[in-house]
């Protein structure tokens, strides 16, 4: 697969899931403070990075490259089927297509009927809604940066998502 396929591939997949979590932390800005949200997702990029960086080190030093392929395969076509599933069952009628302006909603009403225990500081509902939505839908991301980039491309598809994110984070801010 060409470099810029690979780039515009991982561009638009990895774009859907920051709006996901983008979505998550502009509810949580808008209900529960600005400041919360930025410490959630500040912390859940910074624990995605460590994560991210400490794996691929302990990986490349101390793990078997082909049982690190194997469990990469089995986790990307176990994620797959999962979106397989669920893109099957929106596309037949059975689930409701994604709405972000729903997941927005659901995400306000969790965030204002638990208001009642904020404090002047930070909110830990705040900052662990916005720390758990950045870090879970960014772990799709290095799924998708790992299944598209595959071994020798992996540099491209992480340019692709990075891409993305600085996209999604300059269109929340408009």
């Amino acid at each position: 697969m060409s470099v810029v396929l690979i780039v515009a591939a991982t561009f638009l997949a990895a774009a859907v899931e920051w709006v996901e979590a983008l979505t998550i932390v502009l509810a949580v800005g808008m209900f529960r403070g600005w400041r919360n949200a930025i410490v959630g997702t500040v912390a859940g990029l910074v624990a995605l990075a460590i994560l991210t960086i400490g794996f691929g080190l302990a990986i490349n030093s101390h793990i078997d490259l082909a049982l690190v392929r194997t469990l990469v395969g089995v986790f990307l076509l176990l994620f797959g089927l999962k979106w397989l599933h669920k893109a099957i069952l929106r596309s037949s009628g059975l689930k409701a297509l994604h709405d972000e302006a729903k997941a927005f909603e659901a995400t306000k009403q969790m965030l204002v009927a638990s208001n009642g225990n904020r404090r002047s500081g930070l909110d830990g509902v705040g900052v662990s809604t916005a720390l758990s939505g950045v870090f879970l839908e960014g772990l799709e991301v290095v799924f998708i940066v790992i299944a598209l980039g595959g071994l020798k491309n992996v540099s491209a598809a992480a340019i692709g998502a990075a891409a993305s994110l600085v996209v999604v984070v300059g269109a929340g801010l408009v």
